[in-house]
């Protein structure tokens, strides 16, 4: 029977060549285009899902609104959050601020190139699950003048030789002694760097780092599994009321693996819900479990 069927399937191709290729070709460019499509969805949102405890991270957003009407929401905040917020709440194990990446000048010997890099108080190792290799966690950012290098970094600036304890010279200015190394951060991750140094160099440089008025570099919470993350995000919002004295700011908390996918906001909430902003809007994964108006769901 079997059989039967495919010698008819084979003379239907074969006396119908033009169409028999058409619709080959059809389905095998449709079949193509999703796995295509599927291995981008997958790999879209395995964005930032390798750090261990995922659930238990957030980052800070500030929402300001000024006297026209207008509303700017973006992940900058005072640089003296992540500290301060460390103290106040005692569901967050880990706070860590981080300065935006840019390219600095690195200088070893002869070698010098531009690296791509930011600032980052000691927590930075608590709060994201990026492999340090060498040095210890807890300590490798805490003291001025150290950095922490990348795998690939410490093979092209010293070899073979151990990079901890070495110097690199930043911006032919200071001198960063080497205090730990990490994996090389993955393709899926938000945050792409290839050092990171004390933020306790950034703060003896940048007077602003202590003023609660000034805004710039990003701060990230770990919180502990029974925390009752709402309960704090609720105290968040009027935070900093009585520390800043020239703007109006708000401060509210983003799961930390949904930035790749809802890292940009419109009228206070990630471009794409804007429709959601009248009521019932919570800081959730996306599509899945955010709340919507009453009108509309």
């Amino acid at each position: 029977m079997l059989s039967n069927y495919l010698k008819i399937a084979w003379r239907n191709l074969v006396t119908n060549k033009v169409y028999s290729a058409i619709n080959i070709v059809g389905l095998a460019l449709g079949m193509a285009c999703s796995l295509l499509i599927f291995l981008w969805v997958g790999y879209e949102w395995s964005y930032d899902t390798f750090h261990s405890g995922g659930s238990n991270l957030y980052r800070v957003i500030l929402t300001q609104r000024y006297d026209n009407g207008q509303v700017s929401t973006a992940s900058t905040t005072p640089a003296k959050l992540a500290e301060s917020l460390k103290k106040e709440f005692s569901g967050i194990t880990h706070a860590v601020v981080v300065t935006w990446e840019e390219k600095l000048l690195f200088r070893v010997g002869n070698r010098s190139y531009r690296e791509t890099g930011a600032y980052a108080g000691s927590d930075f190792f608590g709060v994201f699950s990026f492999p340090l290799l060498e040095g210890n966690p807890a300590t490798a950012l805490s003291a001025p003048y150290t950095a922490v290098i990348s795998r690939k970094l410490a093979r092209k600036y010293f070899g073979n030789q151990n990079a901890v304890g070495r110097s690199i010279r930043v911006n032919n200015r200071e001198e960063y002694q080497v205090s730990g190394v990490f994996e090389d951060v993955p393709p899926n991750s938000s945050l792409q760097f290839d050092f990171l140094l004390s933020f306790k160099t950034f703060e003896s440089q940048f007077d602003w780092a202590s003023d609660w008025n000034a805004i710039g570099p990003r701060t990230f919470l770990r919180f502990r599994p029974d925390a009752r993350v709402q309960k704090v995000e609720a105290g968040l919002k009027h935070y900093l009321k009585d520390k800043q004295t020239e703007y109006n700011s708000t401060l509210s908390l983003q799961p930390y693996q949904d930035t790749h996918l809802y890292g940009h906001f419109k009228d206070g909430l990630p471009d794409g819900v804007a429709a959601s902003r009248t009521s019932g809007f919570s800081w959730r994964r996306p599509f899945l479990s955010w709340s919507l108006p009453a009108s509309i769901s």
